[in-house]
């Protein structure tokens, strides 16, 4: 599906170009000259720039990187509830190939973003929680804050419920955990003055003054995550159920699974997963597809682990007439899974080619024609800076802030586009429609005096997706 549809995400390009530019001598910048961390995943970028600098395509490797990562989130699925702990090695093997033929992991993997990458050390680093692996999982949480930053949370908590439960503080692991990620954060407070990257900043911030998101687009998403659907809806449900099952001992009967097993090796997973999702719902910052991902495995885990409980639930007689073909029943139900996933797949890539095309026909040719016809010290104003940005080669002022911090105290003004236009007076405007009202709005007369209107582009059959204005040439 990957060489397929060659869908790349959007984010993807902005680390790519940090990583392009490390591997040509230019600093860990995005825009030359400006020592601005725009991206929330070093390690991941570090990675990318070794590969373009050894000629080996950054894009692919970053591909399979996160393809192989999928394969071993799989294993870690499958492996985790069948530890003997646990001892339900069916309800592994289901969550497992639920989460292969999953929308969102699919979708996101083979865009090349780290996001893969991350969900697989965090399961890596919630398996060695579970067995009680200290050492592992303070390397493995150190890895997971220079990979995304905010995979503090996850180990966090876990190192802090381990802690607890050993009734000692690791203090060999704190300092290995330190020395690993010491380097990385000595660097960022030497070259751009903190290791917090600014695009976490930016989306925190801006989204929060101006853009917040409506909280109709933050219900759709996840009602198209969670409730959409049969599968959806049911899968949610069995989510409770395992939920009830992990935190109340009463639900299950005398000489089944333990309940403290559940509790101490999925409790405080679960309980990152929900505080995940609910900061995520409560955010301003819209709900992108690929913010669900890092916790979808344990979602799935503890759905099956819900699914597991009610059959455990049903009455004696029946459970002792299921008995005899209970391996063939599991093994006719994964194979209906795996038949309905199969097909899946197919809606998975139509959705996927859909999306591609907007950025093969629209936003690559805009990048492209700004290589063209715009100079390399001219600064081009626009929100998608992915795309754009990596194809155009250009200066960016990035409406957003992600690598343009220069631009927040513009949200504090009644009008930020209009005051980022008249502050800046960037030589290029790449706005949509929306946009270009905003700037009317904000100033009337600014666009006619300034700028000059240039041309437009459009997916076919479709009205302006982006208008380009050119700074008008001031006269000697």
């Amino acid at each position: 599906m990957a060489s397929s549809t060659h869908s790349t995400t959007e984010d993807f390009y902005i680390t790519l170009r940090y990583a392009e530019n490390i591997a040509h001598g230019a600093g860990f910048v995005y825009n030359l000259g400006e020592r601005v961390l725009g991206t929330t995943t070093p390690l991941y970028t570090l990675i990318l720039a070794l590969s373009a600098w050894m000629h080996i395509g950054p894009v692919f490797l970053g591909k399979l990187i996160n393809i192989a990562a999928d394969g071993g989130t799989c294993f870690l699925i499958g492996y985790l509830p069948a530890r003997p702990e646990i001892g339900l090695p069916r309800a592994g093997q289901f969550a497992a190939l639920l989460y292969a033929f999953s929308s969102t992991p699919v979708s996101i993997t083979i865009g090349g973003m780290e996001t893969g990458l991350v969900t697989c050390t965090g399961m890596a680093m919630i398996a060695a929680y579970s067995a009680r692996s200290t050492r592992i999982l303070y390397v493995l949480g150190a890895l997971l804050f220079l990979l995304r930053i905010d995979g503090l949370l996850l180990f966090a908590l876990l190192a802090a419920c381990l802690a607890i439960q050993q009734r000692r503080i690791p203090w060999r692991e704190v300092v290995l955990a330190c020395l690993i990620a010491a380097p990385w954060i000595l660097f960022a407070m030497i070259y751009f003055g903190s290791p917090i990257p600014t695009s976490l900043t930016a989306k925190v911030y801006v989204y929060s003054h101006a853009l917040a998101s409506p909280r109709s687009v933050t219900i759709d998403a996840f009602r198209t995550q969670f409730s959409q659907g049969v599968v959806q809806a049911t899968l949610s449900l069995l989510f409770v159920l395992g939920v009830i099952g992990i935190m109340f001992k009463s639900v299950w009967r005398p000489n089944n699974q333990p309940q403290a097993a559940l509790r101490a090796s999925l409790g405080a997973p679960a309980a990152w997963l929900c505080i995940y999702y609910l900061a995520m719902y409560c955010s301003t910052v819209p709900p992108f597809p690929w913010y669900f991902l890092p916790p979808w495995p344990i979602y799935l885990i503890v759905a099956m682990l819900g699914a597991s409980l009610l059959m455990k639930r049903f009455p004696r007689t029946l459970l002792a007439r299921l008995k005899p073909i209970e391996s063939t029943a599991a093994f006719a139900g994964l194979l209906v899974v795996g038949v309905f996933g199969t097909a899946h797949l197919g809606h998975i890539r139509s959705a996927v080619a859909r999306e591609q095309l907007m950025e093969d026909s629209l936003r690559i040719p805009i990048g492209l024609w700004f290589n063209q016809h715009a100079l390399p010290n001219e600064r081009i104003l626009l929100e998608p800076i992915g795309y754009i940005g990596y194809f155009s080669r250009r200066q960016v002022l990035d409406m957003i802030g992600l690598v343009s911090p220069e631009v927040f105290s513009s949200y504090r003004t009644p009008h930020p586009l209009a005051d980022m236009v008249v502050r800046f007076r960037p030589e290029w405007l790449c706005l949509s429609p929306a946009e270009i009202e905003s700037l009317r709005r904000g100033s009337n007369t600014l666009l006619y005096s300034e700028y000059v209107y240039v041309r437009q582009f459009n997916m076919p059959g479709r009205a302006p997706d982006f208008l380009i204005y050119h700074l008008r040439r001031r006269r000697p």
